[in-house]
């Protein structure tokens, strides 16, 4: 309980202030304005990468979501035949939305990955009619996070609100802090004759001007599902900055076959359909993100973790109390000893004048005729004969 960049990026972020819905004549007259909206808070998506032209976000520890068409861009000849190369993908930055802070980190990719079906377009051609638009980058040393974008166990809902987020241009160019806003998905036939693979969006209820833009291809279309976030999607194409405009996304739900045979054993999906996707496979006791109490056991599992309250503690493993079975008449001791609790664990000793080892207490043989503490022994005799025979038994 726990993605690339070159020429020819099709998506930057645009974000707006809260703005009121405008009239037909408005828009018509809006000029082609980008919107500074909000700056990504540090801490708040630590999976969020920039692949140095793109966007992307980190899924696994070896592997980064991203945009096919970031690195398989090609023209067309005279012949009108596509051609050109794939490209290669250089370092990829993460651990911060403000590229020029310490924390922002660069990491080696070792592979490109595009889908196997996916079909490359020039740049006047992509349009929201790209298919396949779907990449993974495999990092050459993993990234070990508390928390990875988790992939979905469903589709988009038409009228749902998801985020975006990314380093994409601005009025003032290319900005070093990654920004954020909110869509609303729409129709798929709204921004093209589309399919399951691709589904569409616009500005959200908030801010209509909000809409993605160049460098922000790749990075995720996402939803809040309450201990993390899901991708729905990846930055696709847009039809620029301007009032009431679309963007498209690739549908990540239709690619996780691919996705999950590529990642293999980095994933996890649980049987149904969890409302919280599937998540990196990690061990989360071993690399000590588990805020498990210190009288409690650690147990990994397949989604996350378990914290156990050791035997002697009760509670929910990330707080554990002290249990008196004393108190709770659950230790077992006899009726002819002392019950003495202690932290995590309690003591049964037998009675002066009684042998034994707490649980069961035999009266003394050498006491045979005289009487036990427990029958009327002065006070000072029972001390005594406590210090005598008085036999102890303690539970680990």
């Amino acid at each position: 309980m726990l993605y690339r960049g070159l020429a020819g990026a099709a998506l930057a972020l645009t974000l707006a202030h809260c703005v009121a819905e405008p009239s037909a004549l408005e828009v018509a007259s809006t000029s082609q304005e980008v919107i500074f909206g909000t700056e990504v808070v540090a801490g708040d998506y630590p999976w969020l990468v920039n692949t140095g032209g793109c966007t992307g976000a980190l899924i696994s520890p070896s592997y980064v979501l991203t945009a096919a068409h970031c690195y398989g861009y090609r023209e067309r000849n005279a012949e009108g035949t596509l051609v050109g190369i794939e490209f290669s993908s250089g370092p990829v930055t993460i651990g911060h939305p403000d590229l020029d802070d310490p924390e922002a980190t660069q990491h080696v990719v070792a592979e490109v990955l595009l889908h196997p079906e996916y079909i490359p377009l020039t740049r006047d051609e992509v349009w929201g009619l790209e298919p396949w638009d779907i990449a993974l980058l495999r990092l050459e040393e993993p990234v070990v996070l508390q928390d990875y974008l988790r992939l979905p166990t469903r589709q988009p809902e038409e009228g749902e609100l998801v985020r975006v987020a990314g380093w994409g241009l601005t009025e003032d160019g290319r900005v070093r802090h990654a920004r954020e806003a909110v869509l609303e998905v729409r129709p798929r036939d709204s921004c093209f004759a589309g399919d399951a693979k691709r589904f569409c969006s616009r500005g959200g209820p908030d801010s209509r001007r909000s809409n993605v833009g160049s460098g922000d291809s790749g990075g995720p279309a996402f939803v809040d599902v309450g201990d993390g976030y899901m991708s729905l999607g990846i930055n696709s194409t847009s039809s620029g900055q301007t009032l009431n405009t679309f963007a498209s996304h690739a549908a990540t739900f239709a690619f996780m076959d691919w996705v999950l045979e590529v990642t293999e054993g980095e994933l996890f999906c649980p049987e149904g359909d969890p409302a919280n996707g599937c998540a990196a496979l990690l061990d989360e006791c071993a690399l000590g993100f588990a805020a498990c109490d210190a009288n409690a056991s650690c147990e990994d599992t397949e989604l996350g973790f378990d914290c156990l309250c050791a035997e002697g503690f009760a509670g929910d493993g990330l707080s554990c109390e002290d249990v008196d079975e004393c108190a709770e008449g659950t230790s077992g001791c006899s009726p002819d000893a002392f019950c003495t609790n202690e932290v995590g664990s309690f003591s049964c000793t037998c009675a002066p004048g009684f042998l034994g080892d707490g649980v069961s207490c035999e009266p003394d043989p050498a006491l045979a005729g005289g009487c036990h503490a427990g029958a009327g022994a002065t006070p000072l005799a029972g001390l005594i004969l406590f210090g005598l025979f008085a036999a102890r038994r303690r539970r680990a």
